[in-house]
């Protein structure tokens, strides 16, 4: 959300797998029913400004979507849209130095898996 509480941009991503909060294994998907959900929903807050993590049920096949949760942050998917192009953080900082923002419209990478691997590394010293 902009200073003038207009979203700028959503991008939906499916959470496949969460470790500890975070998302492990995740997929950017350009769905317009979600998309318009999530920039309706934003929009309706009143003062909302910077991100928001709006977390649904979705079902495909019948096209039910439940809202679950409406989070004032970054998510822990945020990495997947930040590599998507939905760059977020530079946006604010853009924003908040007083530069035109220039958000290409819904122009972010769909289909984008993201995988986390996490490494014990042992060093003898």
């Amino acid at each position: 959300m902009d200073k003038q509480h207009h979203c700028r941009c959503a991008i939906p991503h499916r959470r496949i797998q969460v470790v500890d909060g975070e998302v492990n294994r995740g997929i950017t998907v350009k769905d317009p029913e979600l998309m318009q959900l999530g920039k309706s929903i934003a929009e309706k807050l009143p003062e909302s400004y910077g991100p928001l993590n709006v977390q649904v049920f979705y079902d495909a096949n019948d096209h039910s979507i439940y809202v679950t949760d409406i989070n004032p942050r970054f998510g822990g998917g945020y990495p997947l849209v930040h590599a998507a192009g939905g760059t977020f953080t530079d946006w604010l900082i853009q924003e908040a130095l007083g530069k035109p923002l220039d958000i290409p419209k819904d122009n972010w990478i769909p289909n984008l898996l993201m995988r986390r691997y996490r490494e014990n590394i042992f060093t003898v010293l």
